[in-house]
């Protein structure tokens, strides 16, 4: 669903703040207000798609992290059940530690994603403070996003109540023939990490490599 990088924004404002300046009957203002449009809703979309995966891939390994340390404190529980209660208790105590690290790293990424949100957020929100006075005189995509009926919201900030809303529309605009939702893709993310022959290691390294070419 990735059509361009976000980054390609910028240039692009730039050269819609030189077509402000002309008349809106001009050609040029009619172009790139399409334009911009159409490269807001790929930032948008792929701003949400980076955040709900992030959230459900970190989400899901944290729940095994946590299940994998109910298990292990019920072996201690019950030690004396076992012959070689030594070395369980080593193993059992090892897997505590290690999943204790995965909690805090998963809750800290967890933590991250909100903020990577809330700067994307900021970002339009300020943007659009700065010209709401002005609906007619600028052409920003995203104070053209919140249109309902011919009517420019005057409140962006409703575009980010429901970021799960958003990613499951940008998803369905452009995978065909495939219905996709944030539930769908939480099973499918914690069906792999469950399969205990999943190396979590390639497959969360595979999940960042997938980001980073947002």
């Amino acid at each position: 669903m990735r059509l361009t990088s976000p980054c390609h924004i910028a240039p692009l404002l730039l050269t819609v703040l030189c077509c402000g300046l002309l008349p809106r009957s001009s050609l040029c203002w009619y172009s790139w207000r399409n334009e911009v449009k159409k490269r807001e809703m790929v930032l948008l979309c792929n701003a949400s798609e980076l955040f709900v995966e992030w959230n459900v891939t970190f989400s899901a390994l944290q729940k095994r992290a946590v299940k994998v340390n109910v298990t292990a404190q019920h072996i201690l529980q019950n030690i004396k059940f076992y012959k070689n209660q030594e070395t369980v208790k080593a193993n059992a105590d090892s897997a505590i530690e290690k999943v204790s690290t995965v909690i805090r790293n998963t809750t800290r990424a967890l933590v991250a994603s909100r903020g990577f949100m809330d700067g994307i957020e900021r970002d339009f929100f300020n943007a659009f403070e700065a010209i709401k006075d002005y609906p007619n005189w600028y052409v920003y995509g995203h104070s053209n996003k919140n249109d309902v009926d011919g009517r420019r919201k005057n409140e962006v900030l409703a575009l980010f109540k429901n970021i799960t809303k958003m990613y499951a529309e940008c998803k369905n605009k452009f995978v065909a023939n495939e219905h996709v939702s944030v539930e769908s893709l939480e099973r499918k993310v914690m069906a792999e990490v469950d399969n205990v022959s999943t190396n979590l290691t390639a497959w969360e390294e595979k999940q960042r490599t997938g980001w980073n070419a947002t």
